[in-house]
This record gives C-alpha cells, sequence and structure tokens, in this order.
C-alpha cells in the first residue's frame, strides 16, 4: 500500500502506476522517488512526456539486459532521459526561430532564482554561532556560486544539481553531530517509520528513512533547506 495521500495528487499517482505497471515491482514507490515526481510536476514537465520517457527507459532496459534481469526499483533510473525529453519538447514547443530566445530567457530565470538561494544562504552563514556549521554553510555557498557562473552549462539540470548540494549538505551535517545525538535521531526515524515497516521492500525501505531522517534534522536544528524556489 503506497503511504500518500491519493486526494488531488492526479500527476503523481499517474506516474507511479505507470512506472509499476512496467515494471512490476510492487504496489508503491519510495518517498525520494514521489520528490522527484513532485519536482517534475512543479516545474511543468506534461504527463506523456514522462510516461514516454519512462516507456523508453524500460524497454531500453529490458534491451541492453535481457528479460530476465529484474528492472529497475527506482523511477530514478529513468530521470535523465525525462530531463532529455523536456528540452526536446520546449524546443519543439517554442520553434527553432526562437529556440536561442527561449533558452536565453530560461537562463536568465533560473539565474534570478539561484541568486536568490545564494543569497539566503549567505544571510543563514551570517546568523550562525557554530563554527563548524558555519564553515559547511560556505562551503554549500561555494558549491551553488559555482553553478550561478556555469550557467551555460548547468541550467538544462540545474534542479538536479541544486538537490546533490542539498543532499552534500545534510551529509555533512550529520558527520557534525554528537554520536548521541546522531543515535537518538536515528532511533526515533526508525520508530516512526515501524508500522510501515513490513509493506514495503528493503530499498524503498532505507530510502524513506533517509528522507525522514534528513526531514527530522533539518526540524530539529533549524537548517537551511538548499532549493530553487519559484
Amino acid at each position: 500500500m503506497s503511504l500518500i495521500n491519493r486526494n488531488n495528487l492526479s500527476y503523481l499517482y499517474c506516474v507511479e502506476q505507470y512506472f509499476l505497471s512496467l515494471t512490476k515491482i510492487g504496489t508503491a514507490l519510495s518517498s525520494l522517488d514521489y520528490q522527484i515526481i513532485k519536482s517534475w510536476e512543479k516545474r511543468g514537465v506534461p504527463l506523456n512526456i514522462v510516461c514516454n520517457a519512462i516507456k523508453r527507459g524500460i524497454e531500453s532496459f529490458k534491451k541492453t539486459y535481457g528479460l530476465n534481469k529484474p528492472l529497475p526499483k527506482s523511477i530514478k533510473y529513468c530521470e535523465n532521459l525525462v530531463e532529455e525529453e523536456f528540452v526536446n519538447y520546449k524546443r519543439r514547443k517554442v520553434g527553432a526561430h526562437f529556440k536561442q530566445a527561449g533558452e536565453l530567457e530560461e537562463k536568465i530565470i533560473i539565474l534570478r532564482k539561484i541568486n536568490t538561494l545564494i543569497d539566503k544562504i549567505a544571510r543563514v552563514t551570517d546568523r550562525e554561532k557554530d563554527e563548524k556549521v558555519r564553515k559547511l554553510y560556505a562551503a554549500v555557498y561555494d558549491r551553488t556560486l559555482k553553478l550561478s557562473s556555469n550557467i551555460d552549462e548547468n541550467y538544462l539540470f540545474i534542479y538536479t544539481e541544486v538537490e546533490k548540494i542539498d543532499k552534500y549538505f545534510i551529509n555533512e551535517f550529520l558527520e557534525l553531530m554528537l554520536p548521541d545525538d546522531l543515535t537518538a535521531l536515528m532511533k526515533e526515524a526508525e520508530e516512526k517509520l515501524s508500522l510501515h515497516k513490513i509493506k514495503m521492500n528493503q530499498e524503498a525501505y532505507e530510502r524513506t528513512f533517509i528522507s525522514l531522517r534528513n526531514l527530522l534534522v533539518r526540524e530539529r536544528y533549524g537548517l537551511l533547506k538548499i532549493e530553487i524556489g519559484d
């Protein structure tokens, strides 16, 4: 059984069920997969584009590895194909004549959002009292600033790159935590998932556990979410 509420989630539900219908791996995806799908919806990736890319990915997997190899369990396997399909879709929609103008406008919009994120990181860094955490925010600031500097190369995959920076930030913060505090946090995450564990396979449980752990550490320590806003 899926852990999500089906109400008002038609896009998420359709993508989830289409992927599961092709892979036949179970009845629900992981928390990370839901985040990926939500990011597509947020960016306006049409449902048919997502489904076409998923179909291409699964068919390619079968041709490459044969029918006996287990199919991918995570929709992340199709993530790059969805990005490619979406880029091609936008190019077709705008038309060859307006392609360069459209890309320039999109770069300007993304650059503005990245700069807003950079300013937010800078303000949080200035307020941070703990020197180790302050240095971590400074490292995140530098990585995000580098994205801004190379916008021509990164703009098509900017959301994915920012997600990587956020993942780095959380993992590095966990390394800074006192062992007892980290153990207590992990135990809390395990307890919150205990009723759902039997409904998930091992991979889905691990992904969901990591997402919940990250949510708990953000809430407990007031950490900034490294993400591109609307």
